[in-house]
């Protein structure tokens, strides 16, 4: 499937009420959408940033930024998600040069010290939550989500709080699937 072609497949999950979309030069889409009534999703597509890395192009940055303040403006609780990692959690000699963000720490810091304080990824399969501080002293944390593949998979629960936040991991320990 071409890459223009992803807004209209994934349509019906989320773009669809959209209240406010960015296309990419890729032609690919990153979207906000209320999904609670305190709590809005940042989707972010961060295949490409226009130098042939993973992350943003300035026109993204430019959007992501805006959201970020319109989400506080609204008084919502924004999540961001995206493919790729802002934090290299293992040793980049394990996973290469692509896990990550191209200038992880540049968009870290760019997002946190735009008032985003959470961002869910999945890339590296490897469940692990941390915190990332901006020179400036403002936090945003990772939840790289671990693949249910893996043993013991793990779960994510997240609790919507006034004040943010709370995240819990369960790992299924077992389970019964045709009697065994």
């Amino acid at each position: 499937m071409a890459s223009d072609e992803l807004r209209d497949y994934y349509y019906d999950f989320g773009p669809n009420e959209a209240k406010s979309e960015f296309i990419t030069h890729l032609g690919t889409m990153s979207y906000t959408v209320d999904i609670g009534e305190n709590v809005r999703l940042l989707a972010l597509n961060d295949d490409q940033s226009g130098d042939g890395g993973a992350g943003f192009s300035e026109a993204h940055f430019q959007w992501i930024e805006a959201q970020i303040a319109e989400a506080k403006r609204d008084g919502k609780i924004l999540i961001g998600m995206e493919h790729h990692l802002l934090i290299a959690h293992v040793h980049p000699l394990v996973f290469g040069g692509g896990t990550c963000v191209k200038d992880r720490e540049m968009v870290a810091s760019r997002l946190a010290d735009a008032g985003l304080r959470y961002m869910f990824v999945g890339h590296s399969h490897i469940q692990c939550i941390d915190t990332f501080t901006s020179k400036k002293g403002n936090s945003i944390t990772e939840v790289n989500v671990g693949s249910l593949v893996g043993y013991p998979a793990p779960i994510v629960n997240v609790t919507v709080c006034d004040d943010g936040l709370k995240i819990d991991v369960d790992h299924v320990e077992s389970f019964t699937f045709e009697g065994r």
